[in-house]
């Protein structure tokens, strides 16, 4: 089996189209293919929360089977290699999973984003300059991510020629703030959350909370 994590455009300074659908598209594509041509019996893929775009704000719990609609280059091509997957997954007779992690957290993390970013100002008695962070989020710990997608590679009993699309978090939202004042406090800040400093980027989807489906996931 292939586990498939590869891709571009996570960081944003990452992010050119031309980039993002040679690595997460074509190359991915490339990949599978010599995998199925290979005897390659399952296929598990990383996909995105950002896959569903602009339609999170119109659902509650967002279904694995929402139409796409996603936002620039990064969240498009992974939606692109997602659908590519899934029609080879069918074409080619193979076992196939697209895992959808939504705002994963946690030690490893690249360290400009939202958690390792607190942390530091956190520990260093910074104050953390931050938007007034009403987006609703589902916060997943890594180790959760880590166990769904074990589970799925090793445990689940698949079809071949029917992939299969999974959301994967807590089931329990919460706001950016909430999430950003939570670990402030565990880690007794002396510094201050300036909810507020900052703008929304204009691509800012504000509610993102998937609806779940597989047994492995914990809160």
């Amino acid at each position: 089996m292939i586990v498939h994590f590869a891709a571009g455009g996570v960081l944003p300074k990452d992010r050119s189209w031309t980039n993002c659908y040679q690595s997460n598209v074509l190359d991915s594509i490339a990949l599978w293919k010599s995998a199925a041509a290979a005897g390659v019996r399952r296929v598990v893929t990383c996909g995105s929360c950002f896959e569903y775009g602009i339609a999170g704000e119109r659902h509650e719990r967002i279904p694995a089977t929402c139409p796409l609609e996603p936002i620039g280059p990064y969240a498009s091509s992974k939606a692109a290699a997602s659908i590519a997957l899934t029609g080879m997954a069918r074409e080619m007779n193979f076992e196939a999973a697209v895992l959808r992690p939504f705002h994963v957290f946690g030690d490893g993390e690249h360290e400009s984003r939202l958690w390792p970013s607190l942390k530091a100002a956190a520990l260093s008695g910074r104050d953390y300059p931050m938007t007034n962070g009403e987006q609703v989020r589902d916060m997943t710990p890594v180790e959760s991510v880590a166990t769904a997608f074990l589970a799925v590679a090793s445990e689940r009993e698949m079809i071949r020629g029917v992939p299969e699309v999974h959301n994967l978090g807590t089931g329990v939202p919460t706001t950016v703030l909430a999430f950003a004042s939570h670990w402030w406090s565990k880690w007794n800040a002396s510094g201050r959350l300036v909810a507020g400093a900052m703008p929304y980027r204009p691509d800012d989807v504000m509610r993102y909370v998937p609806e779940l489906t597989l047994e492995t996931e914990a809160g």
